[in-house]
């Protein structure tokens, strides 16, 4: 019989362990081999945290044991946009909103109006030249009116960009309604195609700046809904007044009321965060951010200011990148190098 620490037992006790070694070794190369199955040591590992929340940039110590103690009852941990800023935002983006309303509404009118003017434009009724020119000179207009939208956006922000489109959908729709002859009438149309080509460029850029990144696509959206109720709108009003006297006129007329709405509501609304960080305000930025986050965090208008700083100093650095070369081929061009003229010979 042999004894516990005997050579022989101690060899076959060393073998077997390295034995034990090499088929734990095996199952783990297997495991790694195969992400399904289950590592059986795992020692080094650690398991990879899930990307942070958008508002877990902006945390301290306050928030981490908020969230902590939130956990500990179940409940999620709050976003950045919420608290009381979340009615703000989104009575915000229902008002700008309208701008698509007066879009789809103006756009879609017209088709009603032509069949019920009769004679009442030149005593005459209308040819098909005259409900051509009637029809295209809206998105002429606002496709003349888009890019000046854009760098007059730029310059003197984008709220009062649709302020200045509002004041052209009331300008144009009374127009159109006391409108007595075809040029007059075109006239009244094109100014609805500088405000629709103001408004549908500079509202979406508006609602994006000012909303959250959690929700901003969701309230872009909205503002698709609202050009497709105007065009519901627009053509449920076209069969009410219909039959009636001089219904037209009211049809095109009717235009100048949630213009009106917007332009009352717009007057008490922000400027853009981003706008105002372009032009040095900073201090007004801070404020409207919070507004819209809502919180008690006073780190979270601050680090977004410098976020949007940023961004800006990002994107002039890009175009300068991008023009360069531009302006390098153009400085080097031999059509700006022309010869001296031959002098004249006497």
């Amino acid at each position: 019989m042999q004894s516990a620490h005997s050579p022989h037992a101690i060899a076959d006790t060393t073998a077997a362990t390295a034995h034990e070694d090499l088929e734990l070794q095996d199952m783990n190369s297997s495991a790694a081999n195969n992400p399904e199955a289950p590592l059986l040591d795992r020692r080094d590992a650690t398991p990879r945290s899930p990307p942070p929340r958008y508002s877990d940039q902006f945390g301290n110590e306050d928030a981490s044991n908020n969230n902590d103690s939130r956990r500990s009852l179940g409940q999620a941990p709050a976003t950045a946009s919420a608290g009381s800023g979340g009615w703000f935002i989104w009575s915000l983006t229902c008002s700008a909103g309208i701008s698509g309303l007066l879009f789809g509404y103006d756009t879609g009118v017209i088709s009603s109006t032509l069949v019920s003017i009769g004679t009442d434009l030149s005593g005459r009724p209308l040819s098909t030249l005259d409900k051509s020119l009637i029809t295209s000179c809206t998105s002429l207009f606002a496709l003349i009116a888009s890019p000046f939208a854009g760098v007059l956006g730029d310059k003197l922000g984008r709220k009062p960009i649709i302020l200045i489109a509002d004041v052209l959908f009331i300008v144009g729709a009374l127009w159109q309604a006391a409108s007595s002859s075809v040029w007059s009438m075109i006239v009244g149309r094109s100014l609805i195609g500088l405000g629709v080509g103001a408004a549908s460029l500079i509202t979406p850029l508006y609602i994006s700046e000012l909303s959250p990144p959690d929700i901003r696509g969701r309230l872009v959206t909205i503002l698709s809904l609202f050009v497709t109720g105007g065009q519901v709108v627009a053509y449920t009003t076209g069969w009410l007044l219909s039959t009636s006297h001089a219904g037209w006129r009211w049809m095109v007329g009717l235009g100048a009321l949630p213009a009106i709405i917007q332009l009352s509501i717009l007057i008490f609304l922000p400027e853009t965060p981003r706008w105002l960080v372009r032009a040095d305000k900073q201090p007004e930025a801070r404020r409207v951010v919070h507004r819209i986050y809502g919180s008690s965090n006073p780190r979270i208008p601050d680090q977004l200011v410098r976020d949007i700083e940023r961004e800006l100093v990002a994107e002039e650095n890009a175009t300068d990148e991008l023009l360069k070369p531009l302006i390098q081929e153009a400085s080097n061009s031999h059509w700006l190098h022309l010869p001296p003229p031959p002098s004249s010979r006497s």
